[in-house]
Formats: structure tokens, C-alpha cells, sequence
């Protein structure tokens, strides 16, 4: 095989590796469309897009040039859940994406032991007093052969500060898992928070383990047209 049928190859599986992002609606189709009355020059989607389409910036009638290209825009869910500030739109990555990362490796954590069993559930908020206090939130919650993990998922290891700390306590007295788990990607997790939780916790049967995150095999910020 060449290196032509190798190009064509690639092309191919990756359009039908769009074709099923655009099916799934985890990708958009859409034009960017410029107006001649102020200058912008948008974003639009297919189902926003006609003979005339009205400009979001000034109100002004436009029409799409004949040879525009196809631009694609992450569905915002999406979006909003690999940013680590989504509000701000801070240039930092990870989001839920360090959720999901500490989850792949509790079901694979390539070790010669595989796990048989296995199970997990969404992030969960805790509230106290009929519904008017959240007391904390539960980022990880899986099962893994029969024992309960519960933690929290950080981007940083020194994100763990004094109110992690405690609230991680907490879970531990209340929830009572067999693991408490503190995940993170960057840093190093100094041994004296560790060994704070575990002197807070007064059920001796509770393992407090920290997981470090494997990295990224490409960078969010040029995935989602960020620089």
C-alpha cells in the first residue's frame, strides 16, 4: 500500500468518524457566515442557515457565499464538561474529563489482576436538612469486585486543601466505603493529607488511596478550537 492509499485511507476514517459524532450530536454542522453591514463573521447552524439568514450582531440580512466551508462545533455538553471553568472559559482542561479518567482505570488498571466486576454511577451532591444545605459532593462512586470507592477527582493535587480534607473525613464516617479515593493529574500529593484523613476516619476498615490520572493523548484546547 502507498503512502496515496494510506492519505485516502485516513481521510476516510475520519469522516466517518465525523459522519458518527454529527449522528450522535456530539459535533455540529454549520457555516460561518460574514456580514457586510458589521463586519462579523459567525458561526451559524444548518438548521439556523437559509437563502437569508438574520446576523446576530447587527440584525442585518445575510446570505451565505456559495463556497463556504463546512466549520464544526463541539456540542456544548460536551464542552462544558471537558473545561475545568466553563463560566470564565479559562484556557484549563479537564473538567469531568479527570472523572472519567480515574473511572476507565478503577474498570482497566492494567495490572495482572483484572478486575471481574465492576460498576459505577454519576457525581452525586449530598444535602442535609430537608434540602437546604449540601453538605458535600461525590465526584467518584464505583464499585470494583463487591467494595464501595468513593472520592474526589482533582485536576491538581494541591487543589486537596484544608476543606477537601474534611469533607473527605466526612464521607469516610458517614458513607463508610471501603476506599476513600483522592485522584488527581498534576502534582504530587504530599503523605501528610493522606495521613490526616486517615487519623479523621474512626472506622479502621476504610483504605485511604490515592490515584494518580494518566495523561492525555491530545491537548483539549486545540480540539475544541481553543489556542
Amino acid at each position: 500500500m502507498n503512502v496515496r492509499d494510506n492519505y485516502q485511507n485516513d481521510i476516510k476514517s475520519l469522516l466517518e468518524a465525523i459522519d458518527n459524532f454529527v449522528n450522535s450530536e456530539a459535533i455540529f454542522i454549520g457555516l460561518k457566515v460574514k456580514c457586510k453591514n458589521c463586519g462579523s463573521n459567525l458561526w451559524y447552524p444548518l438548521k439556523e442557515l437559509n437563502h437569508q439568514t438574520t446576523c446576530r450582531g447587527c440584525s442585518f440580512g445575510i446570505t451565505p457565499e456559495a463556497e463556504s466551508p463546512f466549520y464544526y462545533k463541539v456540542n456544548d455538553t460536551i464542552l462544558n464538561n471537558l473545561m475545568s471553568d466553563p463560566i470564565r472559559r479559562k484556557k484549563a482542561y479537564g473538567g469531568n474529563y479527570a472523572v472519567l479518567k480515574v473511572l476507565d482505570q478503577l474498570r482497566d488498571p492494567h495490572l495482572d489482576q483484572m478486575p471481574t466486576a465492576f460498576g459505577y454511577c454519576a457525581s452525586l451532591d449530598i444535602y442535609l436538612d430537608q434540602g437546604n444545605f449540601r453538605q458535600t459532593d461525590l465526584d467518584i462512586i464505583a464499585i470494583q469486585d463487591g467494595k464501595l470507592i468513593v472520592g474526589e477527582a482533582k485536576m491538581s493535587a494541591s487543589d486537596f486543601d484544608n476543606k477537601q480534607i474534611k469533607q473527605l473525613i466526612w464521607i469516610g464516617n458517614e458513607i463508610r466505603p471501603d476506599v476513600v479515593l483522592l485522584a488527581y493529574k498534576d502534582g504530587n500529593l504530599n503523605e501528610q493529607v493522606l495521613d490526616q484523613i486517615r487519623q479523621g476516619i474512626i472506622h479502621s476498615h476504610i483504605e485511604v488511596r490515592e490515584m494518580r490520572v494518566s495523561n492525555s493523548q491530545f491537548q483539549f484546547g486545540a480540539l475544541l478550537g481553543h489556542s
